[in-house]
């Protein structure tokens, strides 16, 4: 009787056959009916996948919510996905934005015939008009709020006192349309104009800076647009820009004459103005409200220089008779005086942040013996007004 059949085994990774035990990688049994090989191979393809769900949609109010924190420049994109997006997004988005946005007008630079007399502060209070969304025109009974094809925005009470302050005056009684201007809004439009350019003109070389050109470029066009070719002025405007510095770092081969250039030292300022108004816009509140407050104490403590400085003036008359000495050879060079550096602290450079910043920390360090001095002096200031006769014998003073 023929013994009973060996169980062969094929092993890929050799080429001889061997009767030891297979792993469970090298495990093929053969069939000896059909020749065929049956996978047992652990690491073989085998569908047991659970079946697919169908997608979860988000309920359209959350990506309504969603629309509210989309960058500007990206809304206009996301417009033309569909109408529900279209629809939100000319209404109620719309209507978001605009009650979170402040309206600056700039009344121009210091160096104005109206605002030479005027300190940095007054010059920075009055220039900038700034307003606030105030509300919609009324709609007709019926529509939504923002159906309304208008934004009335109001002045801030502060520009008012400003300007009171350098001898202007205001009439609250008068129709506020006698002190309104029309403005066309197409915020959406520009803010996405602008970023395009950013985007293409990213690794060029800048004449100005990357942003700053092509914000100047953007600027250019538009102002361009407005210019009527038949009429003889505008032709000179055109003219005049046409020899402005040209941007993204092209040489500049024809200037115009000292004469015709104010266009573009008017450009210039604005380009200022915008970028640091730019500047303001993407700082956040907790940002913003740390440059006021360090803003502030340097404010104070130039005050309490300027008091210890009036004291220490006083002393040295009534005691030692010597002429009206300043503590401020005695200051420390950092102290600089309260009107070398620009009120509004968004100016602010990297390098004048830091050196305002070591100025109160030296500040802040040296108060206790700065108090003990304005105390000293004040008293002492006090005894030396007093009158001869104000004493008795026993060096008191008679209301003692």
């Amino acid at each position: 009787m023929p013994s009973p059949r060996k169980r062969r085994v094929v092993d890929d990774s050799s080429s001889s056959d061997t009767d030891a035990e297979p792993t469970v990688s090298q495990r093929r049994i053969v069939s000896p009916r059909k020749r065929q090989r049956i996978a047992l191979d652990e690491d073989d393809e085998v569908d047991t996948a659970p079946p697919k769900k169908p997608l979860t949609f988000l309920p359209d109010e959350i990506l309504f919510t969603v629309l509210e924190n989309v960058a500007i420049p990206d809304l206009l994109d996301l417009r033309r996905l569909n109408k529900a997006f279209r629809e939100e997004i000319d209404t109620r988005i719309l209507y978001h934005h605009i009650q979170r946005t402040e309206f600056i007008g700039y009344l121009g630079c210091s160096d104005y015939p109206l605002f030479e007399n005027l300190s940095p502060k007054e010059h920075q209070d009055f220039a900038f008009v700034r307003a606030r969304f105030d509300r919609l025109e009324e709609v007709e009974s019926g529509q939504a709020k923002w159906d309304a094809e208008s934004a009335l925005f109001r002045i801030e009470p502060q520009w008012f006192t400003a300007l009171e302050a350098i001898g202007g005056r205001a009439e609250p009684d008068d129709p506020y349309w006698e002190h309104a201007v029309e403005c066309l809004w197409n915020f959406f439009k520009e803010e996405t104009a602008l970023q395009e350019r950013i985007k293409h003109y990213e690794g060029w070389k800048f004449t100005f800076g990357h942003v700053e050109d092509c914000m100047i470029d953007l600027r250019r066009q538009r102002y361009r647009a407005a210019l009527d070719p038949n009429d003889k002025r505008d032709l000179g405007l055109r003219w005049r820009m046409d020899n402005l510095p040209q941007l993204y770092g092209k040489e500049t081969w024809s200037r115009v004459a000292c004469a015709f250039s104010d266009i573009e030292e008017e450009e210039q300022r604005a380009g200022q103005v915008i970028m640091l108004l730019r500047k303001e816009a993407a700082m956040s509140r907790r940002q913003h409200n740390q440059l006021r407050s360090i803003a502030e104490a340097r404010k104070h403590m130039h005050k309490e220089t300027e008091h210890l400085d009036t004291l220490f003036k006083k002393w040295q008359e009534n005691l030692l008779g010597l002429p009206s000495l300043s503590l401020e050879r005695l200051k420390d060079t950092a102290v600089e005086s309260l009107d070398s550096v620009d009120p509004n602290p968004v100016t602010w450079s990297a390098q004048t942040l830091a050196k305002v910043q070591d100025s109160l920390k030296r500040w802040d360090g040296q108060r206790n013996v700065i108090k003990q001095m304005t105390s000293f002096l004040d008293a002492t200031n006090a005894v030396a007004e007093l009158p001869e006769d104000a004493f008795n014998g026993d060096g008191l003073s008679d209301d003692d």
